[in-house]
């Protein structure tokens, strides 16, 4: 079975204009990060990062999203490779110690950090995730405002049983998240 997937995306999203909020700070992202993961669907993939590059990033991972995963996924990039502007970044102890106590663990290909957590969980443990994702960003690769970086977003289809039969959910190969308040890749 074959899916077409139509050149104007419009129809996925509907024609109203998506008003884009601006997090002009890193407080202002962090509190739009939050909000965004609070509401974190099913299924939904999001990925942030450096315009135009490819590497600091973090990424998110709705439940259903990954294949034997059933738990909300974050992750972010790891030390020690080297990223879009040729710089290879190590952690400090200090950095080491705050991503470990907010419960993250280098995963073992070693190119991510990653946290696993149950949904629903307590908002605190979103607060810790957004800090440690906050943190690697700023602070670890030196990125000085929250418009520097871009996101991208998809939700994957689905097929669900029901008592009729089986249906398919289709996915949005795009998924605008205006409420981040970075500019969309």
């Amino acid at each position: 079975m074959s899916i077409r997937i139509p050149e104007d995306h419009s129809s996925l999203y509907g024609s109203e204009k998506i008003d884009m909020t601006v997090s002009e700070t890193w407080e202002d992202f962090e509190s739009a990060l939050t909000s965004v993961l609070l509401d974190l669907e099913e299924r939904e993939m999001i990925t942030i990062k450096l315009a135009g590059g490819e590497i600091p990033f973090i990424q998110f991972a709705g439940l259903g999203s990954l294949k034997g995963v059933d738990e909300i996924r974050a992750e972010f990039s790891a030390e020690n490779v080297e990223d879009d502007r040729g710089v290879s970044t190590t952690f400090t102890p200090e950095q080491r110690a705050f991503f470990t106590q907010a419960g993250f663990a280098v995963a073992k290909e070693g190119l991510v950090w990653r946290r696993d957590y149950p949904w629903p969980t307590p908002s605190r443990t979103i607060l810790e995730v957004v800090a440690a994702c906050i943190t690697r960003l700023r602070d670890v690769a030196g990125i000085d405002s929250p418009q520097q970086l871009c996101y991208m977003a998809w939700r994957y289809p689905v097929w669900r049983e029901t008592p009729q039969g089986e249906e398919y959910i289709p996915g949005e190969v795009d998924l605008p998240i205006p409420e981040l308040g970075i500019p969309h890749e």
